[in-house]
């Protein structure tokens, strides 16, 4: 897909979202779930050719989760509008952006193969190319290892196997200094 292709469509979804801002519909409309699901279909679809769109619509909620019973169907029905309008106000930025400065470069689909390797692997590549989360990750797990050790070497059987050794390497230790009777 061309980012003019994407443009195109972005276009006449646009439209389809100004017509259900006039309408008393919800988030369980059938025609809004389907005018959602195109958009951020198409929007995941740009993003992996490459281009890169500052927008939230996947995540945004058109509803109030955890409603309670006691608050009016206005109240959905509001929520549900701003939602839709904040939408309608990204893509519009999207559109406008496009008209203002043309077609954005793409950095291209990336795939796992483009990634190319250091020839000495240094910290500072590792902070750039290791998530977060397996910093954590790789941090608790020393973390848990570290307090196991702590554990062991505080229990009683540990004790007990290192008087054992200690008693072993003083019997070796007598023996080595006996003389040896021919054996």
């Amino acid at each position: 897909m061309t980012y003019e292709q994407f443009i195109e469509e972005l276009e006449s979804l646009f439209l389809k979202g100004k017509a259900l801002v006039n309408t008393t519909n919800s988030h369980e409309n059938s025609e809004f779930r389907a005018w959602r699901h195109e958009v951020t279909d198409l929007l995941v679809t740009i993003r992996n050719e490459g281009y890169k769109i500052n927008s939230s619509i996947e995540s945004r909620q058109f509803y109030q989760s955890g409603y309670s019973v006691y608050e009016s169907e206005e109240t959905h029905i509001g929520i549900y509008k701003q939602a839709l309008e904040d939408t309608i106000n990204e893509i519009s930025t999207i559109l406008d952006k496009y008209k203002k400065y043309g077609t954005p470069t793409s950095e291209g689909a990336k795939s796992i193969h483009d990634l190319e390797y250091p020839q000495k692997i240094t910290w500072g590549w590792l902070k750039t190319h290791i998530p977060v989360g397996w910093w954590f990750k790789g941090s608790a797990i020393m973390l848990s290892v570290f307090l196991a050790g702590v554990a062991v070497g505080q229990s009683t059987i540990y004790k007990q196997l290192l008087i054992f050794g200690q008693n072993v390497e003083v019997i070796g230790a007598v023996q080595a200094t006996l003389p040896n009777n021919g054996n």
